[in-house]
């Protein structure tokens, strides 16, 4: 099944990238994260360094894809990033989902902010 997967950045309204990945059928949000990394780390072989569904990449360790779903799963429940599947939130990994062919996923990274205020 093909799924429209967008990424985002949260302070900015331009996509940082738009794919179509063809994917088996999965049943929660769980399941659907999994398959795109599956699919990015085997499309790009450079990601398996990221550890995780990319956006930079900027470490040189190779990551087996247990450990890179250990990371990705860290940073969904740390609130590093934010689901959003046919315009609906999802916050729980276990969350059922109704995927049908051409849904769309979106993906926002947010960044955070490191510093003092005045």
């Amino acid at each position: 099944m093909k799924i429209n997967v967008v990424k985002r950045k949260a302070a900015s309204n331009r996509k940082l990238s738009h794919a179509v990945y063809d994917i088996p059928e999965v049943k929660d949000l769980r399941g659907l994260l999994y398959q795109i990394m599956l699919v990015e780390l085997s499309a790009r072989p450079e990601l398996s360094s990221a550890g995780k569904i990319a956006y930079e990449l900027s470490q040189e360790r190779k990551y087996t894809k247990e450990q890179a779903w250990d990371i990705l799963e860290q940073d969904f429940s740390d609130g590093l990033f934010r689901v959003f599947f046919n315009g609906e939130e999802y916050t729980n990994l276990t969350d059922v989902l109704d995927v049908q062919e051409e849904n769309e996923l979106v993906i926002i990274r947010l960044i955070m902010m490191a510093g003092r205020l005045w």
